[in-house]
């Protein structure tokens, strides 16, 4: 998809005086009265937050805000704001364990909420892993009835199947989606790049991120492979990596539909992965404990989901509607719309993704805040109607983007990116479309730089040196089905302007479809046997002057499929593209697929009568 080319390095050494600039921001809400509400603290999602001391482990004075690019909870803000609330944001960091940040981060806000506003008691929506944070404080013996009304947006109450790829293999899928793909892979660049960290992607999630490894689901959902490719289903009890976290929930569930008043929503109707299948378990610690999944990334096969979270993990209702002696069995619940008794309300929203839940929920919010709990409650949950609200009070919701480019830097240097039309975002100024950039207070800290709905063509990245010293940049790539990465290690010296160019050539992400039945895994073991024998090289920089562009395409893609590699000669490396076969072993590879696709129409454009 990247087509790099390294353009040019002027040695201007331009000594610029800089002056420091400091600025101190209190975000506190400044209105003429008080309101007569409970303030409202929003904890978001997995990833949502950032702070650039606390993710990167160094200090740059930063304080805690959205990744760049979130932006699924503004209209959801603005309208509680609209409606009389007080609202505040609990930012938090997502890789600790949720246990440890519903006291070192939601506890704090409470109180410092309490504190500002003279009340009691506050109300809490939380979305995605936050309603497990919520929860993690609501259940604890540590809490102090200082939260009346809860909402759960997409909350994973019982885990969910997204997650088996992340924590037992330390693999991001391709098909993560744009946001909570770019969130994490971003987060994992920046560790490894400025930590200069070592350990496998494996072991720097399940020692640096344990938080994902608390959203794995507490239901069966494995179905293992077997030589004759039939499959046997494998209980939550009978698997070898158990989540404990939600375990410890689970069983003191009951504090919850004590202690809170909740509502409890999902979306449904998307493709979400539900059952995953695997080969059978290799045995030992290490990845894939419980098997490699079969097919990679494990499908979104289950449509009674948000694409994240399935309907039946987000669902609790079982806990509220439980019968006082005496009393008949509570009727059947309907099938969709919600339903509502004296301290919960459950329901879901049709045709929505996990992303889209919290602007689709703002009515059902408002809604919940303002209602006084029954004095007689009802004994068993009614059919309702979804909320509504006056459509002033909500402000219109920013759009939603398939796909971004993003640019990640290292500290040191001032980057500028120039887009095809000749709009630019630097760390100051952005005259591209909804562009954003994250970078902390001061002159040397690293810096994010996100470009949703990106154009093709070329983009040239003009960086100057703000010391002498190395640095590392990355540009990336995220859509709903893919990504790909492009790594770059430079020299620059204070004042020095360096430029590069990259084509963004969205077409080469395309699929191709083909009714070729060459075996993908007859190639990978043909490639990987080649290796060991020392036929390929891993110089994935094309510099082993052994191994030539001419060599490899002559002596070895020709006598394996006879491609004549006419059509890789346009932007690609053919080395860089061995060595994601290669490292199949390794787990990296997503992109075999995609190569093996190339290789296809590669040997049907030179051989058209096949």
């Amino acid at each position: 998809m990247f087509n790099t080319k390294y353009l040019k390095i002027k040695n201007k050494k331009i000594f610029l005086a800089s002056a420091l600039l400091a600025f101190l921001i209190f975000l506190i809400p400044i209105k003429g009265y008080v309101s007569d509400k409970n303030p409202v603290i929003l904890v978001p999602g997995i990833g949502a937050s950032w702070n650039w001391d606390k993710m990167i482990g160094k200090v740059f004075g930063d304080s805690w805000g959205f990744f760049p690019g979130v932006h699924i909870y503004d209209s959801l803000i603005g309208a509680l704001e609209n409606a009389g609330f007080d609202v505040y944001i609990c930012y938090y960091d997502w890789r600790e364990s949720n246990g440890d940040t519903a006291f070192s981060y939601l506890k704090q806000k409470i109180d410092e909420v309490k504190a500002i506003t003279g009340k009691d008691k506050v109300d809490i929506v939380t979305h995605s892993m936050g309603g497990l944070v919520a929860r993690s404080y609501i259940q604890s013996n540590n809490f102090e009835n200082d939260v009346e009304k809860i909402v759960l947006l997409g909350t994973p109450n019982h885990g969910s199947s997204d997650m088996y790829s992340v924590w037992e293999g330390g693999i991001v899928p391709k098909n993560w989606g744009t946001t909570y793909k770019t969130m994490l892979d971003a987060y994992l660049w920046y560790f490894t790049h400025t930590t200069k960290n070592t350990a496998s992607q494996y072991e720097t999630i399940h020692q640096y991120i344990p938080s994902l490894g608390e959203m794995m689901p507490t239901y069966g959902f494995l179905e293992v492979l077997d030589l004759t490719g039939s499959t046997t289903s494998v209980s939550y009890s009978d698997m070898n990596v158990t989540n404990p976290f939600l375990e410890d929930l689970d069983n003191n569930l009951y504090l919850f539909q004590t202690r809170v008043v909740a509502s409890n929503i999902s979306g449904i109707d998307k493709g979400t992965v539900g059952t995953v299948t695997v080969e059978p378990a290799p045995g030992g610690a290490g990845v894939w404990q419980d098997g490699e999944p079969n097919p990679f990334p494990p499908p979104r096969n289950d449509t009674e989901g948000d694409n994240r979270v399935l309907d039946s993990s987000v669902d609790l209702i079982n806990i509220f509607v439980m019968p006082a002696p005496g009393m008949p069995v509570p009727p059947s619940l309907p099938t969709e719309g919600f339903i509502e008794m004296d301290n919960y309300r459950r329901g879901s929203f049709s045709d929505t993704s996990h992303t889209e839940l919290p602007y689709k929920s703002i009515a059902e919010v408002i809604y919940w805040f303002n209602r006084e709990t029954p004095t007689f409650p009802s004994p068993f949950p009614q059919p309702m109607p979804p909320a509504e609200q006056p459509i002033t009070l909500i402000p219109d919701p920013y759009p939603e983007f398939e796909d971004s480019l993003s640019f990640f830097f290292t500290d040191n240097v001032e980057p500028k990116i120039i887009a095809p039309d000749g709009t630019y975002i630097d760390t100051s100024t952005s005259t591209i479309p909804f562009a954003e950039f994250d970078t902390p207070p001061g002159e040397n800290g690293p810096t994010i730089i996100n470009i949703p709905n990106p154009q093709e063509g070329e983009y040239k990245i003009e960086i100057e040196g703000l010391n002498d010293t190395d640095y590392d940049f990355a540009v990336y790539y995220a859509d709903d089905e893919g990504s790909q990465i492009e790594d770059f290690s430079e020299s620059i010296g204070e004042g020095e302007e360096q430029s590069f160019e990259i084509q963004l050539d969205l077409d080469e992400i395309e699929p191709i479809e083909t009714s070729d039945n060459f075996d993908i895994n007859d190639l990978i073991e043909l490639v990987k046997q080649d290796y060991l024998e020392g036929l390929i090289s891993d110089d994935v920089n094309c510099t082993d002057p052994y191994l030539n562009y001419e060599k490899i395409k002559e002596d070895y893609f020709n006598n394996l499929i006879g491609v004549k590699m006419g059509f890789l000669d346009e932007n690609r490396q053919v080395c860089l593209k061995l060595k994601s076969f290669i490292e199949t072993d390794d787990n990296d590879y997503q992109s075999v697929e995609t190569d093996y696709n190339i290789l296809i129409k590669a040997f049907q454009e030179n051989n058209p009568d096949y």
